[in-house]
């Protein structure tokens, strides 16, 4: 389905949206709505987007079903995994089931386990997700 066909069909297929002058937005902040936008009027995301950002887009894209959005944000995460932010992704993405970038943060956190094992992020990992990286090293 097309980014034209999911707006389309949110604003005049009966649901709620098509009746409100307001239209929520949960959880989503400014500047990934802005992101997001973008996307929706122009088919392009930012190249200087963060890996942080990137996941977050992400979330947005899986909750309006744009598909080729989350294949965006998916490339701009795997090119911007890095020791800091690595766990903080795996994280993001376990929750989000994208089994694809789970795979891809794991596969780099056991790569480089040594140096993401002191970030900050990986004390905030969840019980099982530490245990998950401690049995694939």
């Amino acid at each position: 389905m097309s980014v034209q066909c999911v707006v389309q069909a949110m604003f005049s297929s009966g649901m709620r949206e098509s009746r409100e002058m307001e239209i929520p937005v949960p959880s989503i902040r400014i500047p990934v709505f802005l992101a997001l936008l973008e996307y929706l009027y122009n088919d392009t995301v930012s190249t200087t987007m963060t890996a942080e950002m990137a996941i977050e887009l992400y979330a947005a894209a899986d909750m309006y079903g744009l598909d080729r959005l989350k294949d965006l944000c998916e490339s701009i995460v795997q090119k911007g995994l890095v020791v800091e932010n690595a766990a903080y992704l795996l994280q993001a993405a376990d929750e989000l089931q994208a089994l694809r970038l789970r795979d891809i943060s794991m596969r780099f956190i056991v790569r480089h386990f040594d140096y993401v094992t002191k970030t900050e992020g990986f004390q905030l990992l969840s019980r099982e997700l530490i245990l998950e990286t401690l049995q694939n090293r």
